[in-house]
């Protein structure tokens, strides 16, 4: 039995004990008012001296015989009364007699109430003990705060509201901060948060809850402010990538710019602007942020402080960069050789590893590995002879084969890493393994699933921990499918078409898919509805897109990034391709307008100016 079982138990026991005491004491009073009236009304009746009164008046005296009747008549009254008076308590007795009994079977009643009870849910048993009590109600009881906290914590957030309009005893416990600070985490509203960061976690709770659909209100109708990032003057947008609060690009002059997002973007950093070659591939996190460049150097910088950079290498031919997903750890590829890059404790960098394999390696990408107490990564590497995993120092180096491309299986087109599986897609690959998507295990490196749908290359896919279900694929046919991975069927869900070229971008989350495309546009698809939102367009092919909750960043990228004269230092903007970053927080259409006309109109007073209006200007 636990704490709460025994409360309530106590509870009623103690009811109980305070019912019986007031019908003992009741039932007392009651014979005692019957006794007294009874002798009045026989004392009224039968009392002699007021015979013997009315004969003195007459002027006649008192006879002997007279006072023995009198006295007669006194003792039967006394002896008639002295009966009554047993008799009532004997009935008084047998009246509590039965109430015993009576209280008993109550008593039972209430132990097989109890056993009932057991199966009902916390909230009606709580009804029905409130529904038994007349007398006393619950919120008169003091009870200590602790317990009243651990029965609320089984009620849920509309039930809690419901209960603080009870009282404010009620409310002041169905607002407590141990009751409301779970619901904040589990909505998913943030993750690095403790208890005392707020102080009041029922308004975050809302406040959170109101976000959360003014977003999704402001993806559907493409609300927000949207900025297109500075161009570098002299420069074409190379490649670009980004993080949870960064924006990375690179051009063709060799100049590396950093924004920093946080809601909006801010504290734009150049951190390289000098005469390098043609910037080949960047990529950030939190911690660090790198760039390649086509004569085989890389450029590692702090993602904080900017600058110059912390550490830099080179590395002939670079085909192919990755960093992991939030640690100081840089691989990149060369031909056959793949090298691995980390910094230590102290912040300083080191070559980690270095293997050189058969044949030339194609793509590569780290991901973590499944014990989450390392820090270290594993990488998978794709070559023309098959599909590889590779752990690197420290620890026991490792390098193991999961799928061999041989029979004429070809070489995967794309590549993506979820659920402890890497997914490769592919193009041309023989009769029945053609336009396929593979799951191959990374524990059994054995193949674990195979979805088929498409009509040509796979060239992109998407998929991560957060979208364990179901994963997301962009095809040259100009479509974008969805796949269930719950489902026996090995064919798409959904299948998408509006785009005029071929799918080089997609992203997917619980609701909605994103998608760009080698015209230039980028499609925003309902998946309930399965139908086209919106879309944007820009001249160039859309090379990167990612969002994550209120922000999205796309870049279009040109094909050409080479200047049309050597004497021409300032490029044309149909020429250097468009980064943009959007925020669907951000209402633009206020902008501009009166600090009075932003209020909420929250406060309840008004003093000096500061004056609710009756009718709002930004309502009118």
């Amino acid at each position: 039995m636990d704490d709460l079982d025994k409360f309530r138990v106590s509870w009623k026991k103690e009811l109980k004990e305070k019912k019986t005491k007031s019908g003992t004491s009741d039932q007392k009073s009651d014979t005692k008012n019957t006794v007294k009236n009874t002798v009045d009304i026989n004392a009224q009746a039968n009392y002699t001296p007021f015979t013997i009164v009315e004969t003195l008046l007459k002027g006649k005296r008192l006879q002997d015989g007279d006072k023995s009747t009198s006295a007669r008549v006194t003792n039967q009254n006394e002896a008639s009364t002295s009966e009554k008076l047993t008799n009532q308590n004997e009935a008084s007795t047998s009246e509590r007699l039965t109430n015993q009994n009576a209280l008993k079977r109550r008593k039972m009643n209430n132990e097989d109430d109890e056993e009932k009870n057991k199966t009902l849910g916390f909230l009606e048993t709580l009804i029905s003990d409130l529904d038994e009590i007349n007398d006393i109600p619950f919120f008169d009881i003091e009870i200590p705060r602790e317990i009243g906290v651990k029965i609320f914590k089984h009620l849920s957030m509309k039930d809690l509201c419901n209960c603080a309009q009870v009282s404010s005893s009620w409310r002041s416990l169905a607002n407590d901060q141990l009751l409301w600070f779970p619901f904040y985490i589990s909505l998913g509203l943030s993750d690095e948060v403790s208890i005392d960061n707020e102080p009041n976690w029922k308004e975050a709770v809302r406040d959170g809850l109101m976000q959360k659909d003014l977003l999704l209100a402001n993806w559907k109708g493409r609300i927000g402010r949207v900025t297109t990032l500075e161009h570098v003057t002299g420069g074409v947008l190379c490649t670009a990538s980004s993080s949870d609060n960064a924006v990375i690009a690179g051009y063709s002059n060799g100049s590396v710019r950093l924004w920093k997002v946080n809601g909006q973007v801010e504290n734009e950093t150049m951190l390289f602007s000098c005469d390098m070659p043609e910037v080949k591939h960047v990529a950030v996190n939190s911690i660090v942020s790198i760039a390649t460049y086509t004569n085989g150097d890389i450029n590692i910088w702090s993602t904080e402080h900017g600058g110059d950079p912390v550490h830099r290498y080179h590395q002939n031919c670079i085909r192919c960069a990755s960093i992991a997903t939030d640690a100081a750890q840089v691989a990149s590829t060369s031909g056959r050789e793949l090298r691995v890059e980390a910094a230590n404790g102290s912040g300083n960098w080191y070559k980690q590893d270095s293997i050189i394999l058969d044949t030339d390696i194609e793509d590569m990408k780290l991901f973590p590995m499944l014990d989450k107490n390392q820090q270290a990564t594993n990488v998978a590497l794709i070559t023309s002879t098959g599909l590889y995993i590779y752990q690197p120092a420290p620890g026991p180096r490792h390098l193991s084969l999961v799928h061999a491309f041989v029979g004429g299986s070809g070489i995967p087109t794309c590549m993506e890493v979820m659920n402890n599986c890497i997914v490769c897609g592919f193009g041309v690959a023989g009769f029945q393994e053609s336009f396929s998507v593979k799951f191959f295990d990374v524990e059994t490196k054995n193949i674990k699933q195979v979805f088929r749908g498409h009509t040509w290359n796979v060239t992109c896919i998407h998929g991560d921990d957060a979208l364990r279900s179901m994963f997301v694929t962009g095809c040259k046919d100009k479509r974008v499918r969805l796949f269930d991975l719950r489902l026996e069927s090995n064919r798409p869900v959904m299948s998408l078409s509006g785009h005029g070229g071929a799918v080089t971008q997609v992203q997917a989350d619980d609701w909605k898919v994103l998608s760009g495309g080698m015209e230039g546009m980028v499609c925003l698809w309902d998946q309930r509805m399965q139908r086209k939102l919106w879309d944007t367009y820009a001249r160039h092919p859309v090379r990167y897109t990612h969002f994550k909750g209120s922000s999205l960043v796309t870049a279009n990228i040109p094909n050409i990034k080479s200047l049309q004269d050597d004497f021409e230092t300032v490029t044309h903007k149909r020429l250097r391709g468009e980064l943009r970053h959007y925020n669907f927080l951000a209402d633009q259409t206020r902008e501009g307008l009166p600090s009075v006309c932003l209020s909420n109109y929250d406060e309840p007073e008004g003093y000096n100016y500061n004056i609710r209006l009756t009718a709002p200007y930004d309502d009118v």
